[in-house]
Parts: structure tokens; sequence; C-alpha cells
């Protein structure tokens, strides 16, 4: 049996109940959904599992350059990573790795960590964003993540 936690709540603003949480699946998938009640039945608005959850998300400035650094809880949907850096000053960002990085744990609730050694041609403040891509192309960031280089 799924294990599965609810909350419920009153739509003052519609005169509906709405429900919403997440369960687990037997499969470990974290599926997340809400939904309404019209007066006649429940209706879905939402089910989707969340694609990637980030445990941590850091960047280091290192001798070689700047070691980044991130690690996921769980991967669902999700084919790889991009990351991007701005100059602090100036937040346009530009894609810095030159293929996409290839999930680890992709299309599972597993995660995994990752590195990325970065060598920015300035001596100043960068900053990055983390891209997971996802299987149907959509794209979930994380981010800025500040570097004193």
């Amino acid at each position: 049996m799924d294990e599965m936690t609810l909350s419920m709540t009153g739509g003052q603003s519609v005169g509906a109940v709405t429900a919403g949480g997440s369960f687990i699946r037997a499969d470990g998938q974290v599926v997340n959904f809400v939904t309404v009640w019209d007066g006649h039945q429940w209706v879905a608005l939402a089910t989707s599992p969340t694609p990637v959850t980030l445990a941590a998300f850091t960047a280091s400035p290192t001798a070689e350059g700047v070691l980044v650094a991130w690690e996921t809880a769980q991967e669902i949907h999700v084919i790889g990573f991009n990351l991007l850096r701005a100059n602090a000053g100036d937040g346009s960002f530009m894609l810095v790795n030159e293929t996409l990085i290839p999930a680890r744990a992709g299309g599972t609730s597993m995660g995994a960590s990752y590195q990325f050694l970065d060598h920015p041609e300035m001596d100043d403040s960068c900053l990055y964003l983390l891209e997971a891509v996802h299987d149907d192309g959509s794209v979930q960031r994380f981010g800025p993540m500040a570097c004193d280089i």
C-alpha cells in the first residue's frame, strides 16, 4: 500500500474544498497532487512528480578554477544538467559546459553527486545557475550561487 499524506483546506474564494499533498509510490517516486471538489465530484488539477530535489549546490574557488558541486536527492524525468555562469556585475548568463552533463540517477527517485571544474576568465565575483534538463525538453533552474574568485 502506498504511503499517503493529505492536507485539507477550505477554498473560501471559490466556495470549494481543495485537497492536496503528496504520496510515495511503490517504486519510490514522489507524486504531488492538487484536487478540488466542484460540488459534485473531485477534479484533479495537477498530478506530477517533483523532477529534481536538490540537496546541495556550492561554488568554491580553488587553485585550478572554481569547483561547482551539487547533489540531488531524486532525479525523476531528468536526462542531464547544464551549468551557466555570469559576471556578478552584469548578470548575463552563458553556458559553461560544452555538452549536457549526463544525469547519473536520471529517471529514478534516487540522487547523485556531481562536480564540475570551471575556468572563468575573470578575477571577480561570478554567479552560477544549474539547469536540470527533463526528458520532455523543459528545464528546472536552481541558483544563482555566488563565488568570489
